[in-house]
């Protein structure tokens, strides 16, 4: 997984580890390790996967309907 801040600070975990992200940094998650975001101000914050993860859309489909009337 590749997140991406787009606007405003967030406090991320990978592995134990934690750092602040700013608007425009990026980071990696490798596969099968613990990590969480927790928004310090009210921002924005893209989730990419690849390869996509189907499982992450059909097991959420409210999630999924949400995304689309919010854009």
């Amino acid at each position: 997984m590749n997140p991406l801040s787009a606007s405003f600070p967030f406090a991320v975990t990978i592995g134990g580890e934690t750092r602040v992200l700013r608007t425009g940094d990026a980071y990696y998650i490798p596969p099968n390790v613990p990590h969480g975001a927790t928004a310090l101000q009210a921002g924005v914050l893209l989730d990419m996967f690849s390869p996509i993860r189907e499982d992450f859309m059909t097991a959420h489909p409210a999630y999924a309907a949400a995304a689309t009337t919010a854009a």
